[in-house]
């Protein structure tokens, strides 16, 4: 009897002790609570601000060099999305003068008058890892997103500078 309760109690604590393959990573527990997260350049001008916006996509010109002389050499803006339910996502930016955040709807419905039915609830949202710097090298492509119904409705989610200073 005392053996068979010596077993018990070493399945029990084997049960609710951890172990280090258990231990959760960040990248576990970004996936996990539908976190996405970037470091984008802050401008050199301090009156300049990130703001975002859903747009209707379109093709744009990526940039991988150059166009950067507004771009601060070392300071960085943390810009974060995660899901808040109901087609919302929240946002976070930690940039030059402290943080600000919000909640947007974020389908490839957002900003038009139509009803749910062909673009209910049902569409995808590509975030990219890294984000896609387009067209004059001052935005920044952080999703795309589309309807399940393939009848063209897509969405871009895109950083853009603003002036928040006179």
């Amino acid at each position: 009897m005392k053996t068979l309760g010596i077993a018990i109690l070493l399945v029990v604590s084997g049960l609710a002790a951890p172990s280090a393959g258990q231990d959760l990573t960040h990248d576990e527990l970004l996936e996990v609570l539908d976190i996405h997260a970037w470091r984008i350049p802050l401008p050199k001008d301090p009156k300049y601000n990130w703001g975002v916006d859903l747009v209707d996509a379109k093709p744009r010109s990526v940039i991988t060099s150059g166009a950067s002389d507004w771009m601060h050499p070392t300071d960085r803006a943390l810009v974060t999305f995660r899901a808040d339910g109901d087609d919302r996502y929240r946002f976070t930016f930690k940039q030059r003068g402290g943080m600000s955040s919000g909640s947007m709807a974020i389908t490839p419905c957002a900003g038009t008058d139509s009803a749910p039915g062909p673009c209910g609830h049902q569409y995808s949202v590509e975030w990219h890892a890294q984000p896609i710097r387009v067209d004059d090298g001052k935005q920044y492509v952080l999703a795309d997103v589309e309807s399940a119904f393939g009848e063209g409705r897509k969405k871009q989610l895109v950083l853009v500078l603003r002036r928040y200073r006179p």
